[in-house]
């Protein structure tokens, strides 16, 4: 067994020492006893969380993997010639920012995954109510963000405010550069709830849907591909209309999950061509430099292998997700919006602070504060603004369906096919 992996309570034997049974040498009791402490302060962390009776964990920790990577691609850094160093900040800044297309795939998955729950269960959509719900999520939080930056005079106004305040920095540009695939989401889902109000209202059926949604995904190669050549690489990289693709790869992968369970299983099934895609993917994006292949074909490659990780992630980890650098990256992805929001403003007073350390402390010391500053940031903000907001919410406008929990897992009895709740 790992010594990273946390005990689980209740499994031990009730009668721990007999006649067969060793004395644990002393450091390894207190490892178990380290390992216990911590697996207790996860969970409770888990139990205070709004609906942490459906949570995935696998989700979360997709969520954690995704703005780990956004977070080595912005964070500033200080020339190193340690090795070790610089293997740790590679990934981050080789390909941190898909970070933001697995993002964009598992948020499909999660509030497609919604609409297409309800389209299934109550064969209609509550347009208006989907709209209040997810705008009494996203909204609070962000505009306290935007009230912060307005406080502490981080950029001029006229370079932000209005085009943050209505949802259009990814056209207009904005000083709050990340702030870019916010709007995006924000243009998508409106567009998505109203298109999905009007297929279902003409119940169309499931797999006249898919098939619509395939057919944007290859409209929005084409469109990127055009908006690269005739504008530019910022076109294809930030306008709405050129990077809806990967919501549409997770609001289609959430399709088959609700209305064709067995071809989502099927697509689940292979955990070695789920590695293998997730890794040639990489290599992609470790090689491939090209701005004209990057920027065009490029994010549909990556959004494929964003899609091959959720599927790993979500339906093949069940065996790790105990351990407890597994639930560390899942209990960051907890508040992975409010890091996204505030990452940034932590990078200047970083490195302010360690410069003033000796040269060769410095990478340590800059990483260190920037990562521990927007986790902590992160997590505050979304304990005292976008939790509050979320509880209230779901007391006036409850839920109409669950959210995606943990995966099912198959099992054989008997002849018969049987899911159950993966433990």
């Amino acid at each position: 067994m790992s010594q990273w992996y946390i005990a689980t309570i209740g499994t031990q034997d009730r009668n721990p020492i007999s006649s067969t049974s060793t004395i644990a040498p002393a450091h390894e009791t207190s490892s178990k006893e380290t390992q216990l402490s911590i697996s207790s302060l996860l969970s409770k962390i888990y139990m205070k969380l709004p609906h942490h009776g459906s949570r995935s964990v696998e989700l979360d920790f997709i969520r954690g993997v995704a703005i780990l990577l956004v977070m080595g691609v912005h964070f500033q850094t200080v020339p190193t010639d340690n090795l070790l160093f610089r293997f740790l900040q590679y990934p981050g800044q080789t390909f941190g920012g898909v970070g933001v297309d697995l993002f964009f795939v598992l948020s499909g998955f999660l509030v497609g995954g919604l609409l297409m729950k309800e389209y299934k269960s109550q064969n209609s959509l509550d347009v208006r109510r989907f709209i209040l719900r997810r705008g009494m999520k996203i909204w609070p939080a962000y505009y306290f963000f935007l009230l912060m930056e307005v406080v502490t005079h981080a950029h001029p106004l006229k370079t932000f405010l209005w085009q943050n305040l209505l949802h259009v920095q990814n056209y207009t540009g904005s000083t709050i550069r990340h702030s870019w695939s916010l709007a995006v989401e924000e243009h998508f889902y409106l567009a998505l709830a109203f298109g999905m109000g009007w297929m279902v209202t003409r119940h169309w059926p499931p797999a006249r849907i898919l098939k619509l949604l395939l057919t944007v995904m290859a409209v929005v190669l084409v469109t990127r591909s055009i908006s690269y050549f005739l504008i530019g690489a910022s076109a294809a990289f930030e306008q709405t209309h050129n990077r809806i693709d990967s919501l549409v790869c997770g609001v289609s992968l959430a399709l088959v999950y609700h209305f064709f369970p067995e071809t989502f299983r099927a697509l689940s099934r292979f955990k070695s061509i789920l590695i293998a895609v997730t890794a040639v993917v990489v290599l992609f994006l470790c090689t491939v430099q090209a701005p004209v292949i990057r920027n065009t074909v490029g994010f549909t490659i990556i959004y494929i292998g964003a899609a091959a990780f959720l599927l790993l992630a979500y339906s093949h980890s069940s065996r790790i997700r105990g351990w407890i650098p597994y639930r560390i990256v899942a209990t960051i992805g907890v508040y992975s919006y409010g890091i996204y929001l505030y990452h940034n403003s932590v990078r200047n007073p970083c490195m302010a602070l360690a410069k003033h350390f000796p040269a060769a402390w410095q990478w340590p010391v800059l990483m260190l504060l920037q990562y521990s500053s927007a986790i902590v940031l992160g997590a505050v903000v979304t304990r005292i603004v976008e939790w509050p907001f979320l509880r209230y919410r779901d007391r006036i406008l409850p839920q109409r369906v669950g959210d995606i929990g943990s995966p099912k897992k198959v099992t054989v009895e008997a002849g018969a096919v049987q899911l159950k709740s993966v433990p």
